[in-house]
């Protein structure tokens, strides 16, 4: 765990946190789905699983933890897969994947996907992600600019806007197309904004510590990679 925690997505009041597996599910074809006197709908259009709702179903926010390590393979290339964290769990007999998905149902953002990463992997993704240097001297870390000024963060620091070429190369298709027809991506197309910050990186000062890559996504798209993830 990080020295300076970083929350891989903060809960909000009311909300429900599932993991492993512990998942009720409801199709997602149709946000506004009406639940039977079970309270979970049948599967529509094709698409089996989704995400749960209260008994007087209203969608909830939920916070769904501790993904599978081998649905990451179906998500993400070899690269990315290697540099998510893994988390011993129930006592140390399973390992999982450092991944959070939020679905909060309110908002802008539909589904807040987090990335544990390790720290030796920190320093390639900021640049790969954002072009921005992040190098370490000892235990600090910081961004160099161009000039040769340094910027160090206090203790954390954000970095966002990631263009096309860099989301499609190093997150894969599966979250690109997820990206693409989340409404945040959809508002700051319609602002002319090329770049997006619908992908972020949070880091601290301290080498020894790892970041939190966070993507907004569709509901839709984030539900399909929910049901790689987590059942």
């Amino acid at each position: 765990m990080y020295g300076h925690t970083i929350p891989l997505a903060a809960p909000l009041r009311r909300s429900r946190r599932y993991s492993q597996n512990r998942i009720p599910l409801l199709p997602v074809s149709q946000v506004h789905a009406v639940p039977s006197s079970t309270g979970i709908t049948s599967p529509k259009d094709g698409l089996a699983d989704s995400l749960p709702i209260a008994d007087n179903g209203s969608l909830q926010h939920i916070i769904l933890e501790e993904a599978s390590v081998e649905g990451l393979a179906d998500v993400f290339g070899p690269y990315l897969c290697g540099a998510i964290r893994r988390d011993t769990v129930d006592n140390g007999a399973s390992l999982k994947a450092a991944v959070t998905m939020d679905f909060p149902f309110d908002g802008l953002v539909d589904c807040l996907m987090s990335l544990a990463i390790h720290q030796n992997k920190v320093e390639y993704l900021a640049f790969a992600l954002f072009n921005v240097h992040v190098e370490s001297e000892g235990r600090v870390r910081y961004v160099m600019l161009n000039e040769g000024a340094k910027l160090i963060p206090n203790p954390e620091m954000t970095l966002k806007g990631a263009r096309d070429d860099a989301i499609l190369r190093i997150l894969g298709v599966e979250i690109y197309e997820a990206i693409k027809t989340s409404r945040m991506r959809k508002k700051e197309l319609e602002e002319g904004n090329l770049v997006t910050e619908c992908v972020s990186m949070i880091f601290t000062d301290r080498s020894d510590e790892g970041a939190v890559i966070n993507l907004s996504l569709g509901l839709k798209g984030g539900a399909q990679i929910q049901n790689k993830l987590y059942t």
